[in-house]
């Protein structure tokens, strides 16, 4: 039988990839990991993550924290699971990236099964509902009949568009019959623990971690009950909400390590046998059972990943229940909801604003032509409108924050403060409306201004 040269050449270099990651599996680790927290700093994920990496290094060495927040932990995942799948590149997970990518979006960032590999469950947690302690009430009956006294007056706060946050709070409503509680989106858990101390927000749905029982005990925040099956460990007074009255509330969220597909396994079992190690220490214990969470040192990938598939399975008739998308809207149908916009719609055709969401824009002539009339109409309807409320819900509060305006319900048609000059509009908004409609950034030649 002839072999080809190219044969030959190819199961040579083969051969050779195949010896070098063994070796680099073998070695590793030989330079800092870098642990990606799909969130700002101050919630569950970076109340897990820090620990763990500040711990761990007697057993991995050195590893990096980043927090890359940003469209409901889409960011930071999307970011590990396009990384190079060396071992160096860790996410910090769980139930509710998973959750969001899987269920809530027709234009995902990436395949949350298909791209990353699961290491481990590291923990699992709840979520609470905390209220502002000049909000007079103690139980959830009577936040119920609170929000009851006061249609459309009263709002809750959560970390973003199809977190287990607002998930669980959405389902609460449905439970509790309150549909005129108003939700408010945020980026993150910071800014939610932020807003609710403050007063700016009555009620919110939050993560029991180690600074929200801090917050309860100092009376700066009033946590009314927690998702658990069973009291916490760190506060059994809080109530559960089976306690209160709404078993079919009570839920769980798993947190746990996982590396961008295709991690040689020895690397993957490196760092399980790392963190399993950690994990069986009682002071790391007592740590994340003083923090709300419950550790899981006998956690493996194959378990995690069937723990993953079922959370899906748990929260998927919720989310069918519940009609949530977080992806943009047709522009057209988008800016049909705007009142003070009606002069776009005779402005572009419907076929020609279909368009803005079929594909990614190319350098054809039409498409550059489209990406102009897709500006413009964006940049005259803000114009038009006062605010930029022209994006779908998830995205105009981001927008409006950006602007530095206080976010708002999908409700409120109060437009946003926009930039104050139209050399703003150009520098701040030129291609957010790509980004916003989920189809990235536009990185292309730019075309020469119409006007």
């Amino acid at each position: 039988m002839l072999i080809s040269r190219r044969h030959v050449l190819h199961l040579a270099a083969g051969g050779v990839l195949a010896g070098a990651r063994s070796a680099s599996a073998q070695n590793y680790p030989e330079r800092p990991i870098r642990l990606v927290v799909p969130f700002p700093p101050g919630g569950a994920y970076d109340g897990l993550g820090r620990p763990w990496a500040d711990r761990i290094k007697p057993l991995l060495g050195t590893v990096v924290v980043e927090n890359i927040g940003g469209a409901g932990a889409s960011m930071g995942s999307a970011a590990v699971a396009r990384a190079k799948p060396d071992g160096y590149t860790l996410l910090l997970g769980g139930t509710l990236p998973h959750v969001n990518e899987t269920l809530l979006k027709n234009r995902p960032l990436y395949d949350p099964v298909k791209d990353l590999d699961p290491i481990m469950r590291i923990a699992v947690g709840h979520l609470a509902i905390a209220v502002h302690p000049s909000v007079p009430v103690k139980t959830l009956q009577e936040l119920i009949a609170h929000v009851k006294a006061n249609p459309g007056k009263v709002s809750y706060g959560h970390v973003g568009i199809g977190s287990t946050n607002h998930l669980t709070g959405e389902l609460f409503k449905s439970l509790a019959g309150i549909p005129d509680l108003v939700q408010i989106p945020y980026r993150g858990a910071g800014p939610v623990i932020t807003d609710l101390i403050g007063g700016q927000i009555p009620i919110g749905v939050v993560a029991v971690t180690g600074q929200s029982l801090g917050l309860h005990r100092a009376g700066t925040l009033r946590i009314l009950a927690v998702t658990s099956a069973k009291p916490l460990k760190a506060e059994p007074a809080i109530p559960t909400t089976a306690q209160a009255g709404f078993p079919g509330a009570a839920n769980q969220s798993s947190y746990g390590l996982l590396a961008p597909a295709g991690t040689p396994k020895p690397i993957i079992e490196r760092v399980a046998q790392a963190t399993r190690a950690l994990l069986s220490t009682p002071d790391y214990q007592q740590l994340m059972t003083d923090a709300g969470f419950e550790a899981t040192p006998e956690s493996s990938p194959e378990e995690f990943r069937a723990i993953l598939a079922a959370d899906v399975a748990l929260w998927t008739p919720v989310v069918k229940a519940l009609g949530l998308k977080i992806d943009c809207q047709p522009l057209a149908a988008s800016c049909q909801r705007i009142r003070s916009c009606r002069v776009i719609r005779t402005r572009h055709s419907a076929a020609n604003l279909s368009r803005r969401v079929d594909g990614f824009p190319g350098n054809s002539k039409a498409d550059k032509q489209f990406q102009w009339s897709s500006w413009n109409w964006r940049r005259s309807c803000m114009t038009s409108t006062g605010g930029s409320h022209a994006y779908s819900c998830a995205h105009a509060h981001a927008d409006c924050r950006s602007h530095g305006s206080p976010a708002r319900s999908c409700s409120d048609p109060s437009p946003c403060r926009t930039p104050a000059s139209r050399g703003q509009h150009r520098r701040r908004g030129r291609y957010r409306l790509l980004r916003a409609a989920g189809l990235g950034i536009w990185n292309g030649p730019r075309p020469r201004r119409p006007w």
